[in-house]
């Protein structure tokens, strides 16, 4: 329910705040985008999953490969399908990643950024001796909002590689990199908080949250994510 009642907001922010905030280190972005583009040409069908409002297709969306975008939140998909209108190459599904609704080796390419994992479902549904891109968050990532707010840390880089050695995956391509987002105004930094749900009780403390990031701000004029 959270993410349908930040959908719209997200989508908002990325096309428009976005341009207000400072980032540095754009080179994993970057990269990700080439590396989808030279996987996805060849690929008769990919899945991404997460799709969110629908960045990654909508970017990718003049190669004009077909890809079925999946996303739990049905108002998420109900803005994808409007950034990507009149690309009859995607479909987007509502669907959860925990319980695909694709048959056992359907896809020839699976992408994910930023969003939940469940390794065994993807290894599933993959090819055999095709590809995943996974574009994930190191344990490091966001270290001094998250121990401000005390939410929880993303597993290490290490687990995560060993989760997918588990799953039979074969590891053939590992670039790391620091993406910098340098926030100048505490109302900006609150809407990424709530379009990326940090906490899940962002919206019942949302007030006290606020004052502290305000107070943060006086007093230090700018944050560094």
């Amino acid at each position: 329910e959270m993410y349908n009642r930040i959908a719209l907001k997200r989508d908002k922010f990325i096309k428009h705040v976005g341009r207000n905030i400072l980032i540095k280190g754009v080179g994993g972005n970057q990269l990700f985008l080439k590396l989808i583009h030279s996987l996805l040409i060849k690929s008769e069908l990919t899945l991404e999953i997460g799709t969110g409002t629908g960045v990654i297709p909508f970017w990718t969306k003049p190669l004009k490969r077909k890809m079925i975008c999946i996303d739990f939140s049905p108002n998420m998909i109900k803005i994808a399908k409007k950034n990507c209108r009149n690309s009859p190459n995607i479909k987007f599904l509502v669907a959860n990643l925990n319980n695909l609704p694709f048959k056992d080796e359907q896809f020839a390419l699976v992408i994910k950024r930023l969003s939940p994992d469940n390794i065994s479902e993807i290894y599933w549904v993959l090819k055999p001796k095709k590809d995943f891109i996974n574009f994930t968050n190191g344990e490091k990532d966001g270290k001094e909002i998250k121990e401000m707010f005390r939410a929880p840390f993303h597993k290490s880089v290490a687990e995560y590689k060993k989760e997918l050695i588990n799953h039979n995956f074969l590891i053939k391509i590992e670039k790391k990199f620091l993406f910098k987002e340098i926030y100048n105004n505490p109302d900006d930094l609150i809407t990424m908080l709530e379009i990326g749900i940090l906490k899940h009780d962002f919206f019942e403390k949302e007030d006290c949250y606020k004052d502290k990031l305000r107070l943060y701000f006086e007093k230090n004029k700018k944050f560094i994510l």
